[in-house]
């Protein structure tokens, strides 16, 4: 069975969409837009185990989660594409610090913000928007064919290369140099994405360069298995995943979790967008 995603006419047009082949035994394939990649859904080991180096009590117990397949934009959004977002809807443009813009990660937003942004690229490209927002409250509609964050486990899932993993130890080899901007060669700032070695999947900068926003409020893992895990229903913090320009090398690792409140914004975080498939 051939499966395609119900792309609008104009999103054809300013998006190139591509048809890409599906990993290696997935059942289907499907048309995906060139600046995303396709994540097959699979099975695997969420969180470090106990002799990992740089382990944080956070990181455990491990706990096998199942996925279904999902898109995920190959890099962070930039302020070139945040930028229009704010010329259209009159936002007031995030500080760059001084660093520059144009493609460089955004910064210097929140969770709102990021949530905000999915719905309006979601109908700039004629997508369903996947967020109803209701004073503070954020619901997301999973089957939705518009823009999203991706969940924690979504997230950790795709940095460490899904099912085409070859387990290293960070996201997309083992010399952090040549994968992520962070303490030892970013000189305290950020960079423009996709500078560095993608990871199997075709993903840029799944470690260093910004911290990334995850639709997940922060908590410790249950024990047990999981199927599309999504966290807690409320909480205090959101979940931040990835490490930043200024962090060491251990918090580049796939299974490393932060949590920030969602109100704040700060110089080191940012967000991609990810997309869910529909189900046949």
């Amino acid at each position: 069975m051939r499966l395609r995603l119900p792309f609008a006419p104009a999103f054809l047009a300013a998006l190139a969409v591509l048809s890409a082949a599906a990993p290696a035994g997935a059942q289907s394939d499907v048309r995906v837009p060139d600046w995303m990649a396709y994540v097959e859904g699979g099975t695997y080991l969420q969180g470090s185990p106990d002799a990992e180096a740089g382990r944080s009590f956070d990181e455990g117990p491990r706990r096998e989660v199942n996925l279904s397949a999902f898109l995920l934009a190959k890099r962070e959004v930039t302020f070139d594409e945040y930028d229009e977002y704010c010329a259209a809807s009159g936002k007031s443009r995030p500080d760059d610090k001084g660093w520059g813009r144009w493609s460089r990660p955004v910064i210097n937003v929140t969770w709102r913000d990021a949530v905000e942004y999915c719905n309006w690229r979601s109908r700039k490209d004629g997508l369903a928007p996947a967020y109803a927002l209701n004073g503070d409250t954020v619901t997301c509609d999973w089957t939705a064919e518009g823009y999203r964050l991706p969940t924690e486990a979504e997230w950790e899932y795709a940095a460490r290369g899904g099912k085409r993993t070859r387990g290293f130890p960070y996201p997309g080899g083992s010399d952090p140099e040549a994968l992520a901007w962070f303490s030892l060669n970013a000189g305290n700032r950020t960079h423009p994405a996709g500078g560095k070695a993608a990871n199997e999947l075709g993903l840029f900068d799944m470690a260093g360069n910004v911290w990334e926003w995850c639709w997940d409020w922060y908590a410790g893992y249950p024990a047990g298995k999981a199927s599309e895990p999504r966290g807690p229903e409320g909480a205090a913090l959101k979940v931040v995943r990835g490490g930043g320009y200024f962090n060491v090398a251990s918090n580049l690792r796939p299974a490393k979790r932060w949590f920030v409140d969602p109100a704040h914004k700060f110089d080191y975080l940012g967000f991609r967008l990810a997309r869910s498939l529909p189900r046949r």
